[in-house]
């Protein structure tokens, strides 16, 4: 009944995750943009202070290129504060998902290493071969022969399952671990950012 519910939480997240990703690249590309402008505005607007500075008549003109670099800088570090905030809730969705197959891969593990200590008891093939001769009917013997196969390919089985999560779990990590960086990097801008203003 877990296992069920697993792949159906599993296949949700699997068919939701990129349509969120998706968006989220869209609006953090829009979120790029309107920092790189910006950018060009407190840029501009200093150039303007540097060209206004030799004349001190035009002192109401630096006073209010002043604070339109307040502004930009205020909208800049507002900017930020929202490319921040959607890293950080993309670096928790991805930290929970990995969590979630972690789990699922510890559950996996442990169900294989109780085959495991069933096989050692098993042993050799002598021992499933006798397991399967001293059955007391030919239809017995097809069915112990039948379940000594299957019980196989259930170790095989099982044995994908676990290198495919771990797979994944090493997929999930890689965009995590890009996505660290550039949180820090934006936090250290902001702060800088906040600072100066």
């Amino acid at each position: 009944m877990k296992t069920v519910i697993s792949k159906q939480i599993l296949v949700l997240l699997v068919l939701i995750i990129p349509t969120c990703v998706l968006a989220q690249q869209k609006e953090s590309d829009r979120l790029k943009k309107q920092q790189k402008e910006l950018h060009d505005k407190i840029a501009f607007t200093e150039n303007l202070l540097k060209s206004t500075e030799s004349s001190k008549s035009n002192l109401t003109s630096s006073v209010s290129l002043i604070s339109n670099k307040i502004e930009y800088r205020e909208a800049l570090v507002n900017n930020i504060s929202v490319q921040l905030r959607s890293l950080n809730s993309e670096v928790k969705a991805l930290s929970e998902e990995i969590e979630i197959l972690n789990r699922q891969l510890a559950g996996l593990e442990l169900q294989y290493k109780n085959m495991i200590v069933q096989a050692y008891k098993i042993r050799s093939e002598s021992a499933s071969i006798f397991f399967i001769i001293s059955s007391s009917s030919y239809n017995q013997a097809v069915k112990r022969m039948t379940y000594m196969n299957q019980l196989n390919k259930h170790r095989a089985d099982q044995i994908r399952r676990i290198k495919r999560l771990r797979q994944m779990i090493e997929e999930k990590k890689q965009p995590l671990s890009k996505r660290k960086p550039i949180r820090n990097s934006y936090s250290s801008t902001k702060k800088k950012k906040s600072q100066i203003i």
